[in-house]
């Protein structure tokens, strides 16, 4: 029998800072606990309300979690790998190019002039992923965040094969994502998961706002390129760095219809306020649903959807 939970997210406040990686789910941790964003909104449906069968199988999307920074050389390689995975697999794969640490994504100070590097990429989440997912080097990627013998972190060179490893696994969950639509300096969201059989542990989704592309400078093999194009830049998280709880110990057929309202991320010196330097018209949003059992170090993405932001 399906369940279905329809929660209504209030207006996210504030995103908040975090001076270190510490277990990001405190016991207090509640709608109003002040611990990042609120909780994913109030549940005013949770009753067995109908029979309906499971539905149909569904191929699991991927997650390509692209580290890199404009000061990276060898990193413009990373992006053309990214862009031929996309070019093979198409939507199936959803990419993010998060722009991380002050070696690799700070801007300069302004002794060099003219400056090319003024821009500012870097999100409190990216900086945090950095430490939780153990990235000491750029280019470096992530795939739907599992791991192996306790690394997460995957040679660019090493993307492709990978990913080709994982196109054709069934997922346990269905995401539809219905409006992603921008108005008054809020984005409402309105999207879908259902369970497609019965899990154990917690499961939490992630809402993230991505950049379709921009251009800055990059460093290259030899050479700075003043109109480097940055595809698919990952510009921060909506409903907190670690999202928020969906369900734990979710039964088959379990069908959550969630919308919410979310001001736009801020970047990693200021993530409280919206970021002024977002174009918003060329922006998408990626959703995934992952398990989380942080002492153990599981963060596993189950899956993904995308849309485009309207207006």
């Amino acid at each position: 029998m399906k369940r279905i939970f329809v929660l209504i997210a209030p207006l996210l406040l504030m995103m908040y800072s975090c001076d270190k990686v510490d277990n990001p789910y405190p016991e207090d941790f509640s709608c109003n606990s002040g611990n990042g964003s609120s909780s994913i909104g109030t549940m005013i449906t949770n009753s067995i309300i109908s029979t309906e069968l499971a539905s149909d199988a569904v191929t699991k999307s991927i997650l390509l979690e692209d580290y890199t920074g404009f000061k990276c050389t060898n990193c413009p390689d990373a992006h053309e790998v990214a862009q031929d995975i996309r070019d093979t697999y198409g939507d199936q794969v959803k990419i993010m190019a998060l722009h991380v640490t002050d070696v690799f994504a700070a801007p300069t100070d302004g002794t060099v002039y003219p400056d090319p590097f003024s821009q500012d990429f870097r999100t409190e989440a990216g900086e945090i992923y950095v430490s939780q997912f153990g990235v000491f080097a750029l280019p470096s990627g992530l795939i739907n965040r599992n791991s192996s013998n306790g690394f997460y972190t995957i040679p660019f060179a090493s993307w492709e094969t990978e990913i080709d490893a994982r196109i054709n696994e069934m997922a346990d969950i269905r995401m539809d994502i219905f409006s992603a639509h921008y108005s008054e300096d809020t984005l409402k969201v309105n999207f879908d998961i259902e369970f497609l059989e019965a899990l154990d542990g917690d499961y939490y989704v992630t809402i993230n706002l991505v950049e379709n592309e921009l251009t800055s400078a990059q460093y290259t093999t030899g050479e700075v390129e003043y109109d480097y194009l940055q595809k698919d830049v990952f510009r921060g998280t909506l409903n907190g760095v670690y999202g928020e709880l969906v369900n734990s110990d979710p039964q088959d057929m379990d069908l959550h219809i969630v919308e919410g309202n979310y001001f736009l991320p801020g970047n990693s010196i200021d993530p409280n306020t919206p970021n002024p330097d977002i174009e918003i018209e060329d922006c998408h949003i990626i959703i995934y649903v992952y398990k989380s059992d942080f002492d153990n170090g599981i963060f596993d993405i189950y899956q993904v959807a995308s849309a485009e932001v309207t207006f």
